[in-house]
Formats: C-alpha cells, sequence, structure tokens
C-alpha cells in the first residue's frame, strides 16, 4: 500500500523531514503502508523516499495512494476529500496567514480528516489510522463546504 505527500506550490520542509523520521516510518510500515512517494515543491531538503518536486496535475498520484499526507492549503485538501482517500493534513505553522490551520480544524471536526498542528504529530496521526472513523465527504456537501471555507477566511 502507498502513501502521497505532498506540500503543494511552495516548500515544506519540516512536513518531508518528518517523513523521512524512523518513527513515521515505522508508524506507517505497522498500517501496512511500504511505499512513499513525495511532492517536495521548492523544498531544499530530499528525503529517502522516492519524490519529485512539481507536476501539472496531481491527480494520478492521488488516485493511486491508499493514504494521502498533505500540507493544509485548501485546494489540496478538497482535491483528496473528493477521492474519497485516507488524508492526514499537516499546517504549517510559518506561514505569516495561518487559515490553514481554521480549515483543517474545521475538517478535522467533522472528521473528514486527520489533522496535525505541526509535523511532530505526524507519527501519532498515522497511528490514529486504526481507530479513526474517517467519514467521507458527501458530494451532495461540497459547494456547501467550499462556502464555508470562503466564509471563514473572510
Amino acid at each position: 500500500m502507498s502513501v502521497f505527500v505532498t506540500v503543494g506550490t511552495t516548500k515544506f520542509e519540516e512536513l518531508i523531514k518528518a517523513i523521512d523520521t524512523d518513527e513515521v516510518l515505522e508508524a506507517l510500515r505497522d498500517q501496512g503502508l511500504t511505499k512513499v512517494l513525495c511532492q517536495i515543491g521548492n523544498g531544499e531538503f530530499t528525503p529517502e523516499s522516492e519524490f519529485f518536486r512539481f507536476s501539472p496535475s496531481l491527480d494520478e498520484f492521488m488516485e493511486n495512494a491508499d493514504l494521502i499526507i498533505s500540507h493544509a492549503g485548501a485546494g489540496s485538501i478538497l482535491e483528496a476529500l473528493r477521492k474519497n482517500k485516507k488524508l492526514i493534513v499537516v499546517v504549517n505553522q510559518k506561514l505569516m496567514d495561518n487559515h490553514q490551520l481554521e480549515i483543517a480544524k474545521e475538517l478535522s471536526d467533522r472528521n473528514h480528516l486527520i489533522m496535525c498542528e505541526n509535523p511532530d504529530e505526524l507519527s501519532s496521526a498515522v497511528r490514529k489510522l486504526e481507530t479513526a472513523e474517517i467519514k467521507p465527504l458527501p458530494p451532495s456537501n461540497t459547494q456547501e463546504l467550499m462556502q464555508e471555507i470562503v466564509d471563514l477566511l473572510n
């Protein structure tokens, strides 16, 4: 089974470094997740696992993954949720306008994803997959959810 990690168009060094730790890799293996593919954006750190910087579309990578670990950008979150994939979202605390935390928290509170407020929590988030009751995002609520996210940002 495979994991796809995405940081979007910028960089999120702390997330990619966390993926490379023995603690996180062991937690992933315990879940039966043995293949890791990272989209690292402009990051300088290169992980031990397979990686690439950018792609015109992440659709195929997300489609082929059993688990997606993502930065908390709204576009990446909604794309993963629309595919009904297990999703762990890691908030990048270094962003100036941290709307990512608000979006991730709201969707976590609704049990659509598992949220980490920082990369140090990633191994425990992976272990939560065993017992978490993740709810798929109902297709009929997508527009409503997107409007709620827009309202949150305003």
